[in-house]
């Protein structure tokens, strides 16, 4: 339940100029006033008899929290020359205003101005800042930032001081590289969109500088059985990294700059971390597990992002796409999805009875997006395995769909004909017959060893003979 905010006490001091004035001094009381605000006003509160002085004295007791100063010609003049009622005020505020700088008591509210648009202010508050209620267009929502400084309640608050960031303590990646470009890609997504295609490159490079601090040295490894463990805090550890990708891909998305090209770019280069890491001689095999475990989450994600927004072009062209990963020959996609014997290490060695370790770190971070990668890794083993039989991806998250099938958007639609022949090159096929017989002829399925499902082929999301059979 919400505290109950304290009503405050508010003193006006005006210049009685002319009726219409008072008036217009005389209904912002009474809208302050509806707003549970206290308004000393002298109409109201200054009766026959009173002492004057005593009223104006008021001005500086702690029961009043504001002096609102209502500034047109009239109060300006007489302030100025110190005159009458307003010249007595003006000398009970002076002091205040000049012995505290920083004093927040005595608002200026400007309701009149010259015809330049000039404000009329005396000196003794010139320098203060003031709220402008002289314009019927923006009377409304500046008396509502008047409302909200008396109640202490801006629209805009400070937030409260966080803690130091955890890898100040915990030794975690540092990804403020990352960061840093994606805040300009945002910014050029609103005002210079052209700027994101070269900011693009500068990410990549961040990104890839980040990657050697997930390096195990040798000088590090004091206990080979412990290798495993270390691979498994340097995979914890580039979640960030993860996530700074992720959002990579979305502002490429959302800013229609997306080329098959960076995408294997990025693999490529993380590819070398996986086999001949720069700057670093490794001892053991699994010592390079951790970048094999982000690539292959990387490539997922990127397919994930893809299929969502139907970049069928970009999808193809990866798909298609021959990588120069190693000296002697191209490679195909299916090079990036790995066997990760240090987490299976662990699986025996804590007795986790997992499947695959792998799988179940892959789903651990995938948070919301659980389904949709599990989805995103049987289409890249339905796909690969339709364009290249012999080398396919194996789908290591289709355990986690052990009751239900879920319905792959992707596959549900091919009952367009439309549709399927729009993804027709997803496949690598040209027309929709040689789609239903490549469909229908999928062959026997894949699984783990120790597992009783197997990972479902592409005709239980989609009936061969339902292929392209509406407009």
């Amino acid at each position: 339940m919400e505290k109950p905010l304290k009503s405050p006490r508010v003193f006006i001091s005006y210049s009685w100029t002319s009726k219409k004035h008072q008036e217009w001094v005389l209904e912002l009381a009474k809208r302050l006033k509806s707003s549970g605000i206290e308004v000393i006003l002298d109409v109201w509160h200054l009766k026959v008899g009173h002492d004057k002085h005593w009223f104006m004295e008021q001005i500086q007791s702690d029961a009043v929290d504001k002096v609102l100063i209502i500034c047109d010609k009239s109060y300006m003049d007489k302030a100025n020359n110190r005159v009458g009622g307003v010249g007595n005020e003006t000398q009970i505020i002076t002091p205040s205003v000049f012995e505290d700088v920083k004093q927040e008591k005595f608002i200026p509210i400007i309701s009149e101005r010259d015809i330049s648009g000039n404000d009329y202010i005396p000196t003794f508050i010139k320098t203060r800042m003031y709220i402008d209620l002289s314009n019927s267009e923006q009377y409304e929502e500046n008396l509502e930032s008047l409302i909200r400084n008396l109640y202490n309640a801006p629209q805009y608050r400070e937030p409260a001081l966080g803690k130091p960031p955890a890898f100040l303590f915990e030794n975690e990646i540092d990804h403020y590289e990352t960061k840093t470009v994606l805040r300009k890609m945002k910014s050029a997504l609103e005002n210079h969109p052209a700027r994101i295609e070269f900011l693009s490159e500068e990410f990549i490079d961040a990104f890839i500088e980040c990657l050697n601090e997930l390096q195990i040295s040798n000088e590090s490894i004091q206990d080979a059985s412990m290798l495993d463990e270390l691979v498994k805090d340097k995979i914890d550890k580039s979640l960030p990294l993860r996530d700074d990708f992720i959002e990579f891909l979305k502002i490429l998305i959302e800013s229609d700059r997306l080329d098959s090209e960076i995408f294997v770019e990025i693999f490529e280069r993380m590819f070398v971390f996986t086999h001949n890491p720069p700057g670093i001689q490794y001892s053991y095999e699994s010592q390079l597990d951790q970048f094999k475990f982000l690539l292959h989450e990387i490539v997922l994600y990127t397919f994930l992002f893809l299929f969502k927004y139907r970049k069928f072009n970009i999808i193809t062209d990866l798909l298609e796409g021959e990588y120069d990963l190693r000296e002697e020959r191209l490679s195909n996609l299916y090079e990036f999805r790995f066997y990760l014997p240090s987490l299976e290490s662990i699986n025996s060695k804590l007795k986790l009875n997992r499947i695959s370790y792998h799988a179940d770190l892959l789903i651990q971070r995938s948070k919301n997006l659980k389904q949709e990668l599990i989805n995103t890794d049987l289409l890249l083993f339905h796909l690969l395995r339709i364009r290249h039989p012999r080398n396919y991806w194996f789908p290591v998250t289709y355990i986690y769909n052990k009751y239900n099938l879920p319905n792959i958007k992707f596959y549900s639609k091919l009952k367009s004909e439309k549709y399927a022949e729009s993804v027709l090159s997803v496949f690598g096929l040209k027309s929709i017959e040689e789609l239903r017989d490549r469909i229908e002829s999928f062959g026997d399925s894949v699984g783990f060893q120790n597992a009783f499902d197997k990972a479902p082929a592409p005709v239980r999301f989609i009936r061969t003979e339902e292929i392209a059979t509406k407009l």
